[in-house]
């Protein structure tokens, strides 16, 4: 069985991230919130891009050791739109 990574959705062309329709902040003080605000978003995406990266190549490759490093100690492996166990 193997497994595609998909490409992430670039911001802009997309409905988001380009600053399209989106009210400019009042203050450059606001505006500094905001970008700094967009700037831990990338971040973040970057960081979960990096581990869902990682999980799909250890499946490609059956690397049982490698699929469970990308899990927390209480992660859990749902099956898609399946309701939660917990």
């Amino acid at each position: 069985m193997s497994f595609y990574i998909e490409k992430p959705r670039e911001a802009a062309g997309e409905g988001g991230g380009s600053g399209a329709g989106r009210a400019e902040a009042g203050t450059t003080e606001e505006g500094e919130q905001l970008r700094s605000v967009e700037i831990g978003m990338q971040a973040d995406v970057e960081a979960i891009d990096s581990i869902r990266i990682a999980h799909v190549a250890a499946l490609n490759v059956d690397d049982a050791e490698g699929w469970l490093a990308v899990f927390a100690e209480d992660g859990v492996q749902m099956p898609p739109n399946a309701t939660s166990p917990l």
